[in-house]
């Protein structure tokens, strides 16, 4: 068994093949596969919690899927702090990753089982729903993976760059992003129309308040999204809504002219 998990844990190829630069450097590549080893199980881990946060957010359970990134931050603060009792700071920030997986993990489960949502294994029926999702996810995975692929080249080339072009990299990319976390999200305002939802019941569970008759849409919007399928919102006239280079997302194909579907 223990010689099963040494093959399963031999990284150096993937290394070769995600970071070619390290496996022309020993010492490098070492310490690459030995944090991968640490960090790998993070990959399931949070691929469970997300498939938990949309599960819960369905129920209009938001708090532990919101609050879940918490504990990546406090943990990898609470292990680089004390990064003296780990062989080095990389392992410090790498044990804090793990960790952040699995407090992450309890959160979200949780809170799926409080609420009798837990799934479990269960033999694939390839039903229409799942058929529907399949096909959905081909674009929506083209469409996303833009970025990404990007940052994947980025970090190929920076692995033949010298030692801390990757944190570098890493930096400039939270740089890139720190106008939309702090401008474009901060000073966003986002508007609620339901006409079927009660309005004393939103604001006592989600504090929030929303528009219910179509006579509250006197603005017009940069983004518009239809996220519930209410016939009332058939006979919308969205034109009257869209401002100037407005984008339009249909996530429950009700309006044939939309800018992008689900």
């Amino acid at each position: 068994m223990p010689s099963l998990f040494r093959h399963i844990f031999a990284l150096m190829t993937v290394i070769a093949v995600l970071a070619p630069g390290f496996a022309a450097d020993p010492l490098r590549g070492e310490l690459a596969v030995e944090l991968t080893r640490i960090t790998f199980p993070y990959l399931l881990l949070i691929t469970l919690v997300t498939l938990y946060g949309g599960m819960l957010n369905v129920m209009h359970r938001f708090a532990s899927a919101a609050a879940a990134p918490i504990f990546l931050n406090l943990s990898m603060m609470t292990t680089l702090a004390l990064a003296a009792f780990f062989p080095g700071v990389g392992h410090a920030a790498a044990w804090g990753v793990l960790i952040a997986g699995f407090l992450e993990f309890f959160l979200l489960a949780g809170d799926a089982a409080r609420s009798g949502i837990l799934p479990k294994f269960a033999p694939l029926k390839l039903d229409e729903d799942v058929r529907a999702f399949f096909r959905a996810l081909g674009p929506a995975t083209l469409g996303s993976m833009g970025t990404q692929v990007a940052l994947f080249a980025d970090t190929i080339i920076a692995t033949f760059l010298p030692a801390g072009a990757l944190s570098a990299l890493y930096y400039a990319d939270r740089l890139n992003q720190l106008p939309i976390g702090v401008i474009g999200i901060a000073v966003g305002t986002v508007e609620v129309f339901d006409p079927v939802a009660d309005p004393e019941e939103v604001r006592h569970e989600y504090g929030i308040d929303i528009m219910t008759s179509p006579d509250q849409l006197t603005s017009t919007y940069e983004g518009i999204m239809v996220a519930v399928a209410h016939d009332a919102f058939r006979s919308l006239d969205l034109n009257r809504l869209k401002g100037r280079n407005c984008l339009v997302y249909d996530a429950k194909n009700l309006y044939p002219d939309a800018d992008a579907y689900l």
